[in-house]
């Protein structure tokens, strides 16, 4: 199996479950392998250093516990000062 059809299986069962995980891990990201969670961590970053260290890059996945329509949204402030 190639590493495309392994991240497309673990982002398959990611969907499956998307709303249990978006209730338990609201805004964290999770690292699916096996189509189990292996962490939960506060950034992406912390997600990917911690699982390199035991799993081989390309055999797990780091999802975001967010609904689509959460993610990426960006706000803009603008202040005036008279």
């Amino acid at each position: 199996m190639s590493k495309k059809q392994l991240l497309k299986k673990e982002y398959d069962f990611y969907k499956e479950n998307e709303n249990q995980f978006i209730k338990k891990y609201k805004g964290k990201f999770i690292v699916i392998k096996n189509k189990e969670v292996l962490g939960v961590y506060d950034s992406k970053i912390d997600a990917y250093v911690k699982t390199q260290e035991e799993h081989k890059v390309g055999t797990f996945l780091i999802h975001q516990c967010l609904k689509e329509t959460e993610k990426n949204q960006v706000s803009f402030y603008s202040y005036i000062v008279s």
